[in-house]
């Protein structure tokens, strides 16, 4: 689901699920519950997707 809007070369390390956020969370303002997908190059990028109509919500990096 990613792949079309990710970096090429980037693999997926681990594909956790949320399903609440705090008020300080990054992802706070995004549909929830949603799949958070981590990748091998960079530690620090992480995709999310919906669960609900499973498209791609948003990417987060930290320098």
């Amino acid at each position: 689901m990613t792949k079309n809007y990710m970096k090429n070369g980037l693999e997926v390390t681990f594909i956790d699920k949320i399903e609440g956020t705090g008020k300080h969370h990054e992802y706070r303002k995004e549909i929830i519950p949603s799949y958070v997908v981590f990748y091998t190059l960079n530690k620090n990028v992480k995709a999310y997707v919906s669960i609900i109509d499973g498209k791609f919500q948003n990417v987060r990096h930290q320098g």
